[in-house]
């Protein structure tokens, strides 16, 4: 949701949504534990990305989801809570 959100494609309360996880008992906000660059490391090894591209899938809306590209700016800035 925060990675649809930098890019413009909706705009998600992620506060609410973050409550709502943890009202159910999930962890949220675990990569703060993580080394960023280790984590965006092993993003470049996931199934959906191509040649070094980290490729996700993105929630611009309820039951839309959508893969795309995303540049590794994006998601260091989404990590540090940019």
């Amino acid at each position: 949701m925060k990675v649809s959100n930098a890019l413009q494609l909706s705009a998600w309360d992620v506060e609410s949504e973050e409550k709502w996880l943890k009202d159910l008992g999930y962890p949220v906000n675990k990569h703060k534990d993580l080394s960023h660059k280790e984590l965006i490391e092993t993003m470049k090894k996931d199934k959906k990305s191509s040649k070094g591209q980290i490729r996700m899938v993105l929630l611009p809306e309820t039951g839309k989801p959508m893969i795309a590209a995303v540049e590794e700016k994006v998601i260091q800035n989404v990590l540090a809570d940019k």
